[in-house]
């Protein structure tokens, strides 16, 4: 981002999301996203830098600090400095960083990269301030970052170009598309939603782990922030295809689907005398539309929910109603009626806060599903992978951020023929144990999803 772009774009006020995860940042909860890319082969160091840097430039909200306007209100300002922290040190991690395990956008700019080299093997970790951007937006990094760094390695003339972006479209990120005729036309839908956040606070979802937190002042915990992930095998992955393919559902109402059976079983291990507890799984959905490819990275997002009891369920019809309120879901564009709500309870006494209490639980975990990363990215591949130099971009895993309560966080990626699942859990309250045990059920649950179905034929395979 050049200074005369930044004069023309900012100050830019905050959009109803950003203003929501502003607010929602806790001290044992930084509002974090994550990315992991794992690398077979060594990165130059100095030429990667230089990628991360030319990458970032291209996407205005991840060079840009937090100010107030005149009125107070939240604004994006640019960077006085727009250099990320990098660090090639293996012992420093986000718990211990020396700017803080915080990211400040007051006074730093939004991405942090911790870099290690182990052996043959490179693992990048980016902390990202969620305010920036979402997870489509961090796509758009991935590839940014890839090319520019293929080009300082070998400058192969025959590279795709970089993606057109149009800064100013940032302007109208918080529109969805939508101008008053549309917000006009979807105003029923959004007032028969209104009338169902009555159920969305009156219901209490149960949280994994007991309802025993830290305090609101606590600091982040020392493993900060605790991951642990897990690939299917290229037939496990086609076998989940196909079990979706076959019961005429999608492969996002078949992992919802398990999952939900996954959360029952850890929560009754934890207390087996509890009666058909409610779970409630959040969605993150996408609010792009046609256009917004050219929108540097940001959240162009809404979130939208499933609540069920698992017990009171057969697994096949779970699976129907789960399919069901799913296209009805994005049939109406749920995501954009967390953004009206938002704008709404801005103006009645205590704010946002009053949408965000930290005694209680709103979730009891989260779901993110990117989907296949090769239909994202235009980047040339050799056998089936992106390449980064000499190195092989081997895995690519990813997690939003937790909240209070709300103690786990998955996102699915499909790369290279394979699903790779990442799970952020709550290190705080869980152990290692506890949380791979968590992540164990849900894979298993799909293993056993995969095996109830006929095997896969042909292109039935293909995801």
């Amino acid at each position: 981002m050049n200074d005369d772009l930044g004069k023309r774009l900012f100050p830019l006020a905050l959009e109803a999301f950003e203003r929501y995860l502003h607010a929602d940042d806790w001290g044992p909860y930084p509002a974090d996203g994550l990315l992991q890319l794992t690398f077979r082969g060594s990165l130059r160091r100095e030429m990667f830098e230089e990628a991360i840097e030319a990458a970032l430039a291209r996407h205005p909200l991840m060079q840009a600090w937090i100010d107030h306007d005149a009125r107070g209100r939240p604004v994006w300002v640019a960077a006085a400095d727009r250099r990320p922290f990098i660090t090639w040190d293996p012992a420093v991690r986000p718990a211990n960083c020396p700017r803080g395990p915080r990211i400040d956008l007051r006074n730093e700019v939004g991405s942090r990269f911790f870099l290690r080299e182990d052996g043959d093997r490179t693992e990048m970790l980016m902390q990202m301030r969620h305010l920036c951007c979402d997870g489509l937006g961090l796509a758009q990094i991935i590839e940014d970052l890839l090319l520019e760094y293929q080009r300082r390695f070998d400058g192969r003339a025959e590279l795709p170009p970089l993606r057109t972006l149009d800064p100013q479209r940032l302007r109208r990120r918080g529109h969805f598309g939508l101008g008053w005729g549309g917000s006009l036309c979807r105003l029923p839908l959004d007032l028969a939603a209104g009338l169902a956040a009555f159920e969305y606070f009156g219901h209490r979802p149960t949280p994994i782990g007991g309802t025993e937190s830290p305090l609101k002042d606590d600091g982040v915990p020392l493993d900060y922030p605790p991951l642990l992930s897990h690939a299917l095998t290229a037939e496990e992955t086609k076998g989940v295809s196909a079990a979706a393919k076959r019961q005429s559902v999608t492969v996002n109402d078949l992992l919802l689907r398990d999952l939900f059976v996954a959360l029952d079983g850890r929560i009754t291990a934890d207390d087996p005398d509890k009666e058909s507890p409610l779970i409630r799984i959040m969605i993150p959905m996408s609010l792009r539309v046609p256009g917004d490819e050219a929108t540097p990275a940001a959240n162009i997002v809404g979130m939208t929910y499933l609540d069920r009891r698992p017990s009171k369920f057969q697994e096949t019809k779970l699976l129907a109603s789960v399919h069901r309120e799913m296209r009805l879901l994005k049939w109406v564009r749920a995501g954009i009626t967390l953004n009206q709500a938002i704008r709404v309870v801005e103006r009645l006494p205590g704010g946002l806060r009053t949408m965000l209490p930290y005694e209680r639980c709103l979730a009891t975990a989260v779901l993110s599903n990117w989907g296949i990363l090769e239909r994202m990215l235009r980047v040339p591949q050799t056998d089936g992978f992106y390449r980064a130099g000499d190195a092989i971009l081997e895995r690519v895993g990813a997690a939003p951020p937790i909240r209070p309560l709300t103690r786990a966080a998955f996102l699915v990626i499909h790369y290279a023929g394979r699903l790779n699942i990442t799970l952020q859990y709550d290190s705080h309250v869980l152990s290692p144990p506890e949380g791979q045990d968590l992540l164990d059920r849900f894979v298993g649950r799909l293993r056993r999803s995969i095996l109830l179905s006929p095997p896969c034929r042909g292109s039935e395979c293909a995801l």
